[in-house]
């Protein structure tokens, strides 16, 4: 047990922390099996208490069996209305148009939900012809379903605001601008890094998009 523990503190140390090193969770996997050998010894530390206090096995069984089934249905249904309710952000996740943090994380079941395939929608009603949309990964990955699987407006370029693990955005902007019309996904910190774009242009508001425009030339007489 100890040399499983020490092997998957090997890989956690390994691949992570950091904004970049994401398949750090794959292996969190390798949990499982020592989390099967604790899950097995309290099993059967549990079934021997049962039967010196002489229990019932059968309805022992039947609580066990109904609490399995009933009780994470309740949970991830309850909780994302609870955390909204007593105003808790067990997230702390960004905002993205159209996606209800705490239903979409908290409850694995996506039913009913179009969130992402309305926020695709505004964004091609909204976009001119055209034109260049920068996304980070999330928003983009929305857009390009939409544009390869669905065949929504072949026209517009969709680029990934991080492609080749670099920013684009600066990039972009400095090439096309004039020349095409081009809007960012999104103005949040640390996905677009606008920092140096500021001073020369405005990111005005249009739908769910911010359309980049150059700012007016001041002239002092």
């Amino acid at each position: 047990m100890l040399l499983l523990v020490c092997v998957n503190a090997f890989f956690f140390i390994s691949f992570g922390p950091g904004i970049e090193k994401t398949t750090k969770y794959t292996f969190y996997i390798s949990d499982y099996a020592l989390f099967s050998i604790l899950i097995g010894y309290g099993f059967f530390t549990f079934m021997n208490y049962i039967k010196n206090k002489g229990y019932s096995l059968t309805k022992i069984f039947s609580i066990g069996l109904a609490l399995i089934i009933f009780l994470p249905l309740l949970l991830y249904n309850i909780t994302p209305y609870a955390s909204k309710a007593l105003g808790i952000d067990l997230l702390h996740a960004r905002t993205i148009p159209y996606r209800d943090n705490e239903t979409y994380f908290l409850n694995p079941s996506k039913r009913g939900y179009i969130g992402a395939a309305r926020y695709a929608e505004e964004v091609f009603k909204t976009a001119k012809l055209d034109s260049i949309i920068i996304a980070d990964f999330t928003l983009c990955t929305v857009l390009e379903y939409s544009q390869q699987i669905k065949g929504a407006r072949s026209d517009i370029s969709v680029i990934d605001s991080k492609d080749n693990r670099e920013n684009a955005t600066h990039k972009v902007v400095s090439q096309y601008y004039g020349k095409r019309d081009i809007y960012l996904a999104s103005v949040e910190k640390g996905y677009y890094r606008i920092g140096r774009l500021k001073n020369e242009y405005d990111f005005v508001p249009e739908g769910v998009l911010y359309r980049v425009v150059r700012k007016p030339i001041n002239i002092v007489r």
